[in-house]
């Protein structure tokens, strides 16, 4: 059974901003429908968005939905033509803090890190 079942929203947004920080956590109606659609026809809203500042807050997040069975989508520019950007649970919006590009391997792969 997922966590959403198990827990009320008001405890994974409490929970979430312990992890993250208060200002890094939105929840309210307005900010959760400008982060509800994509490119894409599909238009889902998240019932949290996520602001994460650095790796740690990554981590923590995935450990914390693991641990609750909690799932999470995400999301940079929300260009998506085909609803990868878009979900009813936690929405990790990682295009505020989005820096920390590294091109490794000449070109092999790529170093990315909100924050």
């Amino acid at each position: 059974m997922s966590g959403f079942f198990r827990l009320t929203n008001q405890q994974i947004i409490a929970d979430l901003q312990k992890l993250v920080g208060k200002e890094q956590v939105l929840y309210t109606r307005v900010e959760r429908e400008a982060r509800a659609g994509d490119a894409s026809i599909y238009r889902l809203v998240p019932r949290v968005v996520v602001l994460p500042r650095s790796i740690r807050d990554v981590q923590a997040l995935l450990d914390y939905c693991r641990t609750h069975e909690l799932y999470l989508t995400f999301r940079a520019a929300g260009t998506s033509l085909s609803g990868q950007a878009v979900t009813d649970g936690i929405l990790v919006d990682v295009a505020t803090h989005w820096k920390g590009v590294k091109v490794l391997d000449e070109g092999r792969r790529v170093a990315v890190q909100p924050g």
